[in-house]
């Protein structure tokens, strides 16, 4: 047990867009330094006029596991009347603490998809904002 509470060091930001051309397959939003780190929050927009579920996975270094889905409305944060999407929220992912944040191991990966296709010359774009240990 530690003496003295432990804080990220290290704040980052990661961001990646999904695009049609990316279908459904998983792509890397981060990778948590050597010693772990804590995502205090992922923010989801979108310009597609279909509704996108983001499921979002943790990568042990051998297996993708999912740990939950998200809806993100149309049009989330870019037509100026529908917000953006908090992708870490007690509703979708009511194991979650208090204060909403996600912690990963040392090394581990947080990987995220869509469960269909984002419609052709539309994204949605994620932004995470986190500390490595």
């Amino acid at each position: 047990m530690a003496n003295r509470p432990i804080y990220p060091g290290t704040i980052k930001n990661a961001g990646i867009d999904i695009e049609n051309s990316d279908g459904t397959s998983l792509q890397v939003l981060l990778i948590a330094g050597t010693d772990g780190a804590r995502i205090n929050m992922i923010s989801a927009v979108s310009d597609d006029t279909a509704e996108i579920i983001v499921d979002l996975y943790i990568n042990d270094g051998a297996s993708d596991f999912l740990i939950g889905s998200v809806t993100v409305p149309t049009l989330s944060g870019t037509d100026g009347s529908t917000p953006a999407i908090s992708l870490l929220n007690a509703t979708d992912l009511p194991y979650l603490g208090d204060d909403l944040s996600l912690f990963l191991e040392g090394g581990n990966i947080l990987k995220v998809a869509v469960q269909t296709a984002v419609t052709a010359t539309k994204k949605v774009s994620l932004m995470a904002v986190y500390g490595d240990y």
